[in-house]
């Protein structure tokens, strides 16, 4: 879908259906365009953005209020820069709210290009954000100056931007469902050598479901033969799911177990995250950050789970 298809479609959805009394109804015409939209929804699909505007740093706010102790003594917050370890697992890593979207109009703007794992920061430099996201600046301003006063390395991580803004038809999930995490180590064969990822969520609607239970199922794993997102999705018990609210940034981490939803009406919804790693995001796909042309300068790798991943032998006869 192009810019101009986005923002015709946002101006049809604020009209009524050709089914409603009131006045101002969708056209013929505009409702063929919707199912046009809707024939061809994938919630996996890509695109290539591109940037020639400059960019901006990123800023220390006063004006954040500090997390409370409660959020500061939470295992999602004290996992920060930690090495992965399965036992984790066996505690709760609830979504921790760090702040609210103000300028509601800034972020639902239409039009703005998509981009997925884009790398605004590279170990050693400051942020580098393409101007073409300018209207993410107050989100990313506050996502920074919590970062900067919960990870005392944040000199050493690349920071990673994901920006999706889209029409999603009634009945579909803009992201891919399925219970899961961001982050999954990628030395599965020895992944308590790698520091875990931490993740800032935020959208305008159809807001991503947590999980907050224990899964003390997975210690008992492996990530060369069990497919971790199957055991969540087996595992998860959705009378415990918790929908986050609409336009607050919250704080996940690589244990942090949570799912896209399925939306109740036709909407368009943006959806941000910025994911700190001490990864090379170099996966085919990702997005490139042309004011950081030299730092990643990556050879674009497949991305591939090994074969045969299974279900553990303790779930495999549970209905």
């Amino acid at each position: 879908m192009t810019t101009e298809d986005l923002i015709s479609v946002g101006m049809i959805l604020k009209k009524p259906s050709r089914n409603s009394s009131e006045a101002n109804k969708r056209t013929t015409m505009e409702e063929n365009i919707l199912v046009k939209h809707k024939e061809s929804f994938s919630e996996n699909s890509h695109s290539i953005p591109v940037y020639s505007h400059g960019y901006y740093k990123l800023q220390i706010l006063e004006s954040v209020p500090m997390l409370s102790q409660h959020h500061l003594a939470s295992p999602t917050v004290r996992a920060i820069d930690s090495y992965w370890d399965a036992n984790q697992f066996d505690v709760v890593h609830v979504p921790v709210p760090v702040g609210e979207v103000t300028d509601r109009n800034a972020f639902q703007k239409l039009g703005i290009q998509r981009c997925s794992h884009l790398p605004i920061k590279v170990p050693g430099k400051e942020f580098r954000v393409p101007n073409e996201y300018l209207n993410f600046k107050e989100v990313l301003d506050k996502i920074f100056t919590t970062e900067i006063a919960i990870n005392p390395n944040i000199g050493s991580y690349y920071a990673y931007l994901t920006v999706d803004q889209r029409f999603v038809p009634k009945g579909n999930s803009q992201r891919i469902k399925g219970a899961h995490v961001d982050g999954i180590p990628r030395n599965r064969e020895n992944p308590n050598s790698q520091l875990i990822d931490h993740q800032y969520v935020v959208c305008d609607c159809l807001p991503t479901r947590f999980y907050p239970q224990k899964f003390p199922q997975m210690k008992l794993c492996s990530l060369n033969q069990h497919n971790f997102f199957q055991i969540f999705d087996r595992l998860k018990d959705e009378s415990q799911g918790l929908d986050v609210e609409p336009f607050v940034i919250n704080l996940m981490n690589a244990y942090s177990v949570h799912s896209a939803t399925n939306s109740k009406s036709d909407l368009i919804r943006t959806f941000l995250r910025l994911e700190f790693s001490t990864l090379q995001f170099d996966r085919e796909g990702n997005s490139k950050n042309p004011y950081f042309a030299n730092e990643c300068n990556w050879e674009p790798r497949q991305c591939y789970s090994p074969q045969n991943l299974r279900l553990p032998d303790f779930l495999l006869n549970q209905k």
